[in-house]
């Protein structure tokens, strides 16, 4: 995995999210993509689906 720098871009954003949705990142990593998030709307829209859509999946597969 690529090495998130401390001002993150959105392409490092979005690659990031499912392992920032499953706590599976370091420390630092999380603070860079928590503050991406809190100053930029687009990433947090996508960030919001893919929440949206793993809660869909694990409520799916569990009442199935």
């Amino acid at each position: 995995m690529a090495r998130v720098a401390l001002l993150p871009f959105c392409v490092d954003v979005t690659e990031l999210v499912t392992a920032y949705q499953d706590g599976s990142l370091g420390w630092r990593e999380r603070m860079s993509i928590r503050w991406h998030l809190s100053r930029c709307t687009p990433c947090t829209r996508f960030y919001d689906q893919m929440r949206r859509t793993a809660e869909f999946v694990h409520d799916h597969a569990r009442s199935s």
